[in-house]
């Protein structure tokens, strides 16, 4: 019977835990830190549209695209506190450029070693 290659099983446990370290690392403490004003700000235009659906293009009145402000109202329904909320989206949109850079990263050279040092940074 032939033995599996171990760098495959090294490499799954590591991106397993850099994961883990990531989000360990951005939820420790979240909501220690003051809050910011244009993070209140992003907060409350979320507030605001999710509870009525005709102010859900709000942040266009300060020329500011919806996107985030969108993405705070689905997360404003999860979790109690807005603070957490509106940070938490940004934590998983970081994930997601980190994941991208990986990707892209992989798609130019090739070479997984140097997507993961591009992705840490």
């Amino acid at each position: 019977m032939a033995r599996p290659k171990a760098k495959g099983y090294w490499l799954v446990i590591a991106t397993i835990a850099l994961v883990i370290l990531y989000f360990v690392s951005r939820l420790s403490f979240l909501t220690n830190l003051p809050i910011f004003t244009d993070e209140a700000i992003y907060i409350r235009w979320s507030q605001i549209g999710g509870r009525d659906p005709a102010w859900r293009f709000i942040s266009l009145t300060d020329g500011k695209q919806p996107l985030f402000t969108w993405m705070v109202m689905a997360a404003l329904r999860l979790f109690k506190d807005p603070l957490f909320a509106g940070r938490f989206v940004s934590i998983v949109a970081g994930f997601a450029s980190a994941v991208g850079v990986w990707l892209l990263s992989f798609e130019l050279f090739r070479n997984r070693r140097l997507a993961y040092i591009a992705s840490l940074m």
